[in-house]
C-alpha cells in the first residue's frame, strides 16, 4: 500500500469516527430531550461507587443510586460520574414515568451531547479541508499536464513544520527554474524523502498566466 493509498484510508477511518461521534452525541441529546420533556424529577441517594479500568486502562466508575417512586424502591445505576460524588451524597435524577428504573442525572443533561457533538463537528472539518484541498490540487495539476507547458525546477528549499493534521506534516516547498523564476507550494506531506534540496522537480505553467502553476511533489 502506497502513501496515498494510507492517507486515503486513514481519512475514511477519522471521517468514520467522526461520524460515530457526531451520532453519539444526537442520540444522546434525543435521550436527554425526552428525560427533559418527559422524565420526572426525584432525589436519589448515592450507595456505591464502584472503579474500574477500561481496555486502555483509563480509569472509570460506576455510580449506583437508590430512590423511591410510588413506595418501591430503585437500585439502578446512573449514567453519570463527577469526581465530587461521594457515597451518601444525595443527587437529582429524573425517571420516566412509565418505567422507572430508567433513569439520568438532572444535572448539566446537554454537556456530555454537546461535546460529543462538537469534538466529532471538529474532527470532520480538520479531516474534510486537507481532503477537499489536495483534491482542488490534484484537479489544477492534472489540467496543467494537459494544457500548459513543463519544466524542470530546482529544489531550493523545504520546511517541515511541526504542525500536525490528519497525520500529515504541514509543508512549505520552494523551487527556482533555470530562469530565476520562483515557484512556491504549501501542502501537507506524509513523509519528503523522495524530495530533496538540489533535486529536480517539475513544474506546469499556464502558456498565457506564468503565475498559474503547479508543481509535481
Amino acid at each position: 500500500m502506497n502513501n496515498r493509498q494510507k492517507s486515503g484510508s486513514s481519512i475514511v477511518f477519522v471521517i468514520i469516527f467522526a461520524l460515530v461521534f457526531i451520532g453519539v452525541g444526537i442520540y444522546l441529546s434525543v435521550r436527554e430531550f425526552e428525560f427533559v420533556n418527559g422524565g420526572a424529577k426525584t432525589q436519589a441517594t448515592i450507595v456505591d461507587i464502584e472503579a474500574y479500568y477500561d481496555s486502555d486502562g483509563d480509569l472509570n466508575h460506576r455510580v449506583y443510586v437508590t430512590y423511591t417512586v410510588d413506595g418501591t424502591v430503585y437500585n439502578e445505576r446512573l449514567d453519570t460520574y463527577t469526581s465530587s460524588m461521594r457515597v451518601g451524597d444525595t443527587v437529582p435524577i429524573r425517571y420516566m414515568p412509565d418505567n422507572p428504573s430508567n433513569i439520568a442525572y438532572a444535572k448539566f443533561n446537554f454537556l456530555f451531547p454537546v461535546v460529543f457533538i462538537l469534538c466529532g463537528v471538529l474532527v470532520l472539518v480538520l479531516s474534510i479541508i486537507p481532503t477537499v484541498s489536495d483534491a482542488k490540487s490534484n484537479r489544477k495539476l492534472k489540467l496543467l499536464k494537459e494544457s500548459g507547458r513543463r519544466i524542470t525546477a530546482i529544489v531550493e528549499d523545504i520546511q517541515v513544520s511541526g504542525v500536525i493534521v490528519m497525520g500529515r506534516h504541514k509543508t512549505t516547498l520552494l523551487c527556482r527554474d533555470e530562469q530565476g523564476r520562483i515557484y512556491k507550494k504549501k501542502f501537507l506531506a506524509t513523509n519528503t524523502e523522495n524530495i530533496s534540496i538540489g533535486g529536480e522537480i517539475s513544474v506546469y505553467v499556464d502558456y498565457e498566466n506564468p503565475e498559474n502553476y503547479a508543481i509535481d511533489i
